[in-house]
């Protein structure tokens, strides 16, 4: 029986850019910045939603009738003021739950990955990731309460993906930190991507 002893092992088996190393790394790279990006921006989509006009309607509709019912009249200023207060109060979850989301995703990822492997908690991120894609999609003006469900799933999932990409740098262990540094550029990759969105 061969001992597996550095001497045994083959130049490819030491060399961090393998062919399969390659490919591991680069579809990381690509899935890290064409897919995961998409729920770390949800934190810019509140002007997005703003002129989109979400709660608007709620909001002024409720008032109009507490304005009623106390029988008195405000200026323009004061009203939209109490508008943009109202809004900013129905925002408050949409900050709040995606990181409590983000907390529990990378919890079960940890235990994910060291009770059932990486393959499992991929696959648990990834189907809540879809999951939350779909959701997205009935997120409108009409149905304003579903941001609350289908962001916060979206970007605590992508937490979750980012959380076990994270191992795949073990595979470069000579570019361990510049691999991570290409990972952790996403961040900023997808502050970009939401600017041009809200032009």
């Amino acid at each position: 029986m061969t001992e597996c002893h550095p001497k045994n092992m083959q130049l490819q088996d030491l060399n961090p850019f393998s062919s399969l190393r390659k490919v591991s790394g680069l579809l990381t790279i690509i899935e890290t910045f064409l897919f995961l990006h998409i729920g770390f921006g949800s934190h810019n989509l509140e002007a997005i939603f703003r002129r989109e006009g979400y709660f608007e309607n709620e909001i002024q509709k409720n008032l109009n009738e507490t304005i009623k019912l106390a029988n008195s009249n405000i200026s323009q200023a004061s009203y939209d003021a109490l508008v943009n207060q109202k809004l900013a109060e129905k925002y408050i979850p949409f900050y709040s739950l995606p990181t409590i989301t983000s907390a529990i995703s990378k919890v079960c990822v940890s235990i994910f990955l060291d009770n059932y492997g990486f393959w499992f908690a991929r696959s648990f991120t990834i189907f809540f990731s879809f999951l939350g894609i779909i959701l997205v999609f009935f997120t409108n003006v009409n149905n304003p309460y579903m941001m609350y469900i289908s962001f916060p799933l979206l970007y605590g999932s992508n937490i979750g993906s980012f959380f076990s990409n994270i191992f795949i740098t073990n595979l470069f262990p000579s570019v361990q930190g510049f691999f991570y540094m290409i990972l952790r550029f996403s961040a900023i990759f997808e502050n970009w991507v939401y600017t041009i969105a809200g032009f």
